[in-house]
């Protein structure tokens, strides 16, 4: 099963109590404090109870390979065969003069 990291990000003063007593069951006590959840359908409810309040990141199950940077794949920083971005085309080049 997939695992949630929820961090909180904003404080719960002046906030509903209701969303005070979610972010205690979610483990989060303090702003910058991080919890790791199973993603459930509970989870999911509580996450989008206080979704103001928190940055919620998946975790890639263990042992499952990475989904950054797949092995082999080309960077997608310039396309091959694409014109440099320095001059436009149609502008002369110190070349032509």
């Amino acid at each position: 099963m997939a695992k949630l990291k929820i961090t909180q990000m904003r404080s719960t003063i002046g906030r509903n109590p209701t969303q005070r007593r979610t972010m205690r069951a979610l483990g989060l006590r303090k702003i910058g404090s991080t919890a790791e959840h199973d993603d459930s359908p509970a989870v999911r409810g509580m996450i989008f109870k206080v979704k103001h309040m928190i940055e919620v990141s998946q975790d890639a199950p263990s042992g499952a390979p990475s989904q950054d940077a797949p092995s082999g794949a080309p960077s997608q920083d310039a396309p091959s065969g694409a014109p440099s971005q320095d001059a436009p085309s149609g502008a002369p080049s110190k070349d032509d003069e």
